[in-house]
C-alpha cells in the first residue's frame, strides 16, 4: 500500500484535470449548499472538532433538550417556538429539533413577537418583517436601519435619525415622530424622545401620558411593567408607570428586577438594596451582588467591616453568600441562610433559585438554592442563565458527539 501511494503521489496532473477536479468540487459544494436550503442539514454536519466548543439548548435537569444540526457559532432564547442562531456569520432561525427553520441569510435577525413577527436585515441593509415560515409581511421603505418588536399591536423603526411607529400592516400608527424610543412595553407606555428633547410616555394611541423635567432621560418599561431607570447628570435614579419619580437620581449604578419589587443600586463603593420607592431594606453592605429574583433570592459577596458580616460565623471575604428577602404583611424580612465558597463569579435566573457559577478553576455548574447544592452534570465553556426553562450552554466537540451518537441510536 505503501508503494502504491508513494507512486500515486509522484503523478503530474495535467492543468486541465485540475481544472476539472476543481469544477467538480464547486459542483459537489453547490449540490452541498442546495440540499442546506432544502433541509437545513450539511452532508458533513456531524463533523466537529474535538477541541472546539458548540452551543446547545438545555433544561433544568441538565439534560441536552436540542442539538442543533450544523455547527452553530451562537444560539439566542427562544421565542415563537424558533431559536435565533449565527452560523458562518450570519443569522437565521431553528426549530425545536435544531433543524433549519428559515435560512441563516440575515445580517440581524430579531425575536419574534407573540403576534408573529420578526425584524431581519439582509447584508445589503434591506430591513423587513417576516413570519415564523420566513415569508415577507412587511417590507419597509430604503433607509430603514433598525426596528422593534411588536408589542400592544405596534413597533418602532428608524432610519438613525428619527423614529415611528407602525402597525401590523407596515403602516404609520400616528404621524408624530421621536428622536428615540425602544417601543411600547406590556403594560401599554412607551417612552419617547420629542423632536423637541424632552422625554415622555405615550399611549399606543400616541396620546402623552406624562413628560419628564427637562434635562432627565428615562429607559423603557421592558425589564419591569412597574418601573424604569432614569438619568440625569451622570446619576440614576427609578421612576414608575405613571410618570412620576419615585428615587432621585443620586445613584451611580441601579440594576432593576425583571420579576421582584426590590432592586440593587450602587452609591458608594458597595451595592445596596431599595425598594420601589427609593427606601433601603438593606444598607449598602454588598462588594457584589445579583438582582433580586422572583422568589427574593439573591447571590453576593459581603463587605467584611459591615454588621451582617460580623454576625457570619466563620465570615470569609472571598465566599459567595446566598440571602433572601421575604415580605409578610407590612414587614420586610431579609436574611443570609448560607455560603458557597470557591465562586469566582456567579449569575441567578430570574425566575427560577438557580444559579450559575464560575468556580475559580474555570468550572460552570449549576446550584439549585432549594436543595443547597451543585448539579455537576455540565461543564460548560459558557453557560447562559435559565430564561424559560431553557439556558444554552457550549460543549466541546468530543461530548456533543457522544450525545448525538446516542440520539441516532435512540431514534
Amino acid at each position: 500500500m505503501g508503494n502504491k501511494e508513494q507512486n500515486w503521489l509522484d503523478i503530474e496532473i495535467s492543468d486541465e484535470t485540475k481544472q476539472l477536479l476543481d469544477e467538480t468540487e464547486g459542483l459537489i459544494k453547490e449540490a452541498e449548499n442546495l440540499i442546506y436550503e432544502m433541509t437545513g442539514e450539511r452532508l458533513k454536519h456531524y463533523e466537529f472538532s474535538p477541541d472546539e466548543q458548540y452551543p446547545v439548548v438545555i433544561d433544568k435537569n441538565l439534560d441536552v433538550v436540542m442539538v442543533p444540526q450544523v455547527p452553530i457559532e451562537e444560539i439566542y432564547y427562544k421565542s415563537g417556538g424558533l431559536y435565533q442562531a449565527t452560523l458562518e456569520g450570519q443569522m437565521g432561525y431553528l426549530d425545536g429539533t435544531g433543524r433549519m427553520a428559515i435560512p441563516f441569510k440575515y445580517e440581524s435577525a430579531y425575536p419574534f413577537s407573540e403576534s408573529g413577527l420578526a425584524l431581519v436585515i439582509t447584508p445589503e441593509g434591506e430591513a423587513s418583517y417576516i413570519n415564523k415560515t420566513g415569508d415577507q409581511v412587511i417590507a419597509l421603505n430604503e433607509g430603514i436601519v433598525d426596528g422593534g418588536i411588536f408589542e400592544q399591536g405596534l413597533s418602532f423603526i428608524t432610519d438613525g435619525e428619527t423614529y415611528t411607529f407602525i402597525n401590523e400592516k407596515g403602516e404609520e400608527a400616528f404621524s408624530e415622530k421621536f428622536l428615540y424610543t425602544d417601543g411600547f412595553a406590556k403594560n401599554g407606555v412607551a417612552i419617547v424622545k420629542g423632536m423637541n428633547g424632552i422625554y415622555k410616555g405615550i399611549d399606543t394611541k400616541g396620546n402623552t401620558l406624562f413628560e419628564l423635567p427637562e434635562g432627565i432621560s428615562a429607559l423603557g418599561f421592558h425589564k419591569n411593567p412597574d418601573v424604569t431607570i432614569i438619568e440625569n447628570k451622570g446619576k440614576l435614579g427609578l421612576m414608575d408607570k405613571e410618570g412620576n419619580i419615585t428615587v432621585e437620581c443620586r445613584y451611580k449604578e441601579i440594576e432593576v428586577s425583571r420579576f421582584s419589587d426590590f432592586h440593587i443600586v450602587k452609591a458608594g463603593k458597595n451595592w445596596a438594596i431599595i425598594n420601589k420607592i427609593g427606601e433601603e431594606v438593606m444598607e449598602p453592605v454588598f462588594k457584589s451582588i445579583t438582582v433580586i429574583n422572583k422568589q427574593g433570592y439573591f447571590a453576593a459577596k459581603i463587605d467584611e467591616k459591615s454588621e451582617p458580616a460580623s454576625k457570619i460565623q466563620g465570615f470569609s471575604k472571598s465566599d459567595l453568600y446566598v440571602g433572601r428577602i421575604t415580605v409578610s404583611g407590612n414587614t420586610i424580612n431579609t436574611s443570609i441562610s448560607y455560603a458557597i465558597p470557591g465562586v469566582k463569579s456567579v449569575e441567578i435566573s430570574e425566575d427560577d433559585p438557580l444559579l450559575t457559577l464560575t468556580y475559580k478553576v474555570g468550572a460552570k455548574v449549576l446550584h439549585d438554592i432549594t436543595k443547597r447544592e451543585n448539579d455537576n452534570g455540565i461543564i460548560s465553556g459558557f453557560f447562559s442563565v435559565f430564561y424559560g426553562g431553557e439556558a444554552v450552554v457550549e460543549l466541546p466537540g468530543t461530548i456533543l458527539a457522544s450525545i448525538i451518537l446516542s440520539k441516532s441510536e435512540n431514534e
